[in-house]
């Protein structure tokens, strides 16, 4: 084959164009949408996924600890347990735990989402 000849198709060992970006983004909307349309309950915060130990011990002190923190104070005492019990000095209470920010900041049943 001489240098001067072209070729009149393009080679099939060379890779494929790459499609543009929409179409490279295609397949994870379309993944995220089904997720969405199957969970709507879970994402709406309609449904609280949860165990029974969350629900019954860890979920009371979340929501207490964010009602009082969002009031402006540190909770120190738990007035609602037995004859009032420590609660800032509670370990369980997780106050301090960087994640337990979403307590105070959101809806206790969005937060444990």
């Amino acid at each position: 084959m001489d240098s001067a000849e072209a070729p009149s198709r393009v080679p099939s060992w060379l890779p494929l164009p790459i499609p543009s970006a929409w179409v490279s983004l295609a397949p994870g909307l379309l993944l995220a949408a089904i997720t969405a349309a199957l969970c709507w309950r879970l994402l709406s915060g309609q449904f609280v996924v949860t165990g029974y130990d969350t629900l019954t011990y860890f979920y009371p002190y979340r929501a207490y600890a964010g009602e009082v923190i969002r009031s402006g104070q540190l909770p120190h005492w738990n007035p609602y347990l037995f004859y009032g019990a420590p609660f800032l000095a509670n370990i369980q209470t997780a106050v301090f735990y960087p994640l337990n920010a979403l307590f105070y900041l959101l809806a206790p049943t969005i937060a444990l989402n």
